[in-house]
């Protein structure tokens, strides 16, 4: 029980960081442009990422 009770905490600390993320990102490409944002995440992930999913 103890074990789960845990878990629940982790899930929802997680959920709330991943909302904050999506935040940023989102005032980030209002800022700087999806294009810039797409560049900064390719550099530093060494990803690309699809520009129109950032929008």
């Amino acid at each position: 029980m103890e074990k789960k009770i845990y878990l629940d905490v982790a899930n929802q600390d997680k959920k709330a960081l991943i909302e904050e993320a999506l935040k940023i990102r989102a005032e980030a490409c209002e800022t700087l442009g999806s294009d810039i944002i797409a560049s900064l995440y390719n550099i530093v992930t060494g990803k690309k990422v699809d520009i129109e999913k950032l929008e």
